[in-house]
């Protein structure tokens, strides 16, 4: 479920991020996904055949430098990608805590993706994947913090922030590079919201970036 009124839960984060095929996160192939706790070494990863069983583009590769072959031959299946991430998050997910999930342009795209891939394990692996709705969630997008707290900003790019805050760029555009890049950029961007005195709360970080 999504925050509704002022938790005064801790919080458990996650950090997670997908390499599609392309730009429609309805439609696109799940290529390579990357998921860890926040301040820990904790993660999964894995690379993915895609489920159209369609050829990546070259311009895919050139952007993420992943081909064909590395999907084809170090490629788990789709099905098995939807069932390890699930138990992996399931298994640590906790009831006491907000389980935040954190991506940059998450509400655009990642986000999108996730609830598409839980309801595909439904509709075409007859999984139940209700019990994720059970848990206390949050979704925060980085680019909507981003977009709010650095308003003169001339791009909101991951990658840019990134090289704004002096984080170091490792492996752009893999999904566990992006990944780790995330976790210390959203630190980045709840110090500077502290800093304006924002709060940092889930609850607060949830009605900052809010849609108004």
């Amino acid at each position: 479920m999504t925050i509704q009124s002022k938790p005064e839960f801790p919080a458990k984060t996650f950090i997670l991020d997908f390499e599609t095929s392309g730009l429609n996160p309805y439609k696109v192939d799940v290529i390579e996904v990357a998921i860890k706790v926040k301040g820990t070494n904790d993660s999964y990863s894995a690379l993915v055949k895609p489920k159209s069983r369609k050829r990546i583009r070259h311009k895919i590769t050139e952007i993420t430098g992943i081909s064909p072959k590395d999907l084809y031959t170090q490629g788990i299946s789709w099905e098995q990608m939807y069932q390890e991430l699930f138990v992996w998050i399931m298994e640590r997910m906790d009831p006491e805590k907000t389980n935040v999930f954190v991506c940059h342009n998450g509400h655009n795209y990642d986000f999108i993706i996730l609830k598409r891939m839980f309801q595909e394990m439904y509709n075409e692996l007859d999984i139940d994947s209700s019990e994720f709705q059970y848990y206390r969630v949050a979704f925060v997008d980085t680019l909507r913090i981003s977009r709010k707290i650095n308003i003169n900003a001339r791009c909101h790019k991951q990658p840019y922030l990134c090289e704004q805050y002096g984080i170091p760029v490792i492996d752009a555009h893999r999904a566990l590079g992006d990944v780790n890049c995330l976790e210390q950029l959203y630190d980045k961007l709840l110090g500077t919201m502290e800093y304006h005195n924002l709060g940092t709360s889930v609850y607060e970080v949830c009605e900052y970036i809010k849609p108004k």
